[in-house]
């Protein structure tokens, strides 16, 4: 969805359409646009919840505003804000975090999307632009607008939450350990032949 790192379907859970679904007709959309406030109901709330592994949605409000660009392309900007808690990865204590993520987002109808990426140059070849972010695919006659809230939200969340006063202790990260490899293998053969 976004040149961040998107949730899929691959995951096994549900997807973000099961999760959170604000539905907005294309087809007849005005040059204005349309302008959507999310707030979220209970089942919502437990769903997301759910979803993203979070103690408590305790906030959340996601301002958004979809507009027609030309033919078959879409713009969609906006602001996810939220306050949650985790659960630090260390102590499992609450962590509450605020999220604020901005949304700026381009739309094309799928069968479009690689046109946006090829453009050709004064020779007539064929350029392909590995730059640039691609444009969202989508199909059909509407665009979620709660998929892409629930989305930004959990690019806001910390992965790794942690308590203020918690700390890796030694043997937590074995990447601090930094012992020369032949000490190990002494202490072993040590271990294994004590004479």
């Amino acid at each position: 969805m976004s040149k961040k790192n998107k949730i899929t379907e691959e995951s096994g859970e549900q997807n973000l359409h099961e999760v959170l679904s604000r539905p907005v007709g294309v087809v007849k959309l005005s040059n204005g646009g349309e302008r959507l406030i999310i707030a979220l109901d209970d089942e919502e709330r437990r769903r997301i919840e759910e979803f993203l592994k979070l103690e408590e949605v305790k906030t959340f409000k996601a301002e958004l505003h979809l507009v027609p660009l030309k033919h078959h392309e879409f713009r969609l900007t906006g602001v996810v804000k939220a306050d949650v808690v985790h659960s630090c990865v260390l102590t499992n204590e609450p962590v509450p975090q605020k999220v604020s993520e901005e949304v700026d987002v381009t739309l094309v109808r799928a069968n479009e999307v690689d046109r946006y990426m090829e453009t050709v140059d004064k020779d007539g070849s064929l350029v392909l632009d590995i730059e640039s972010d691609p444009p969202d695919p989508f199909e059909g006659d509407f665009i979620d607008l709660g998929a892409y809230a629930l989305e930004f939200l959990s690019l806001g969340l910390d992965p790794y939450p942690r308590a203020q006063d918690a700390e890796f202790s030694e043997g937590d990260d074995p990447s601090d350990v930094r012992e020369n490899p032949f000490e190990v293998l002494s202490q072993i053969k040590a271990r294994m032949n004590p004479n």
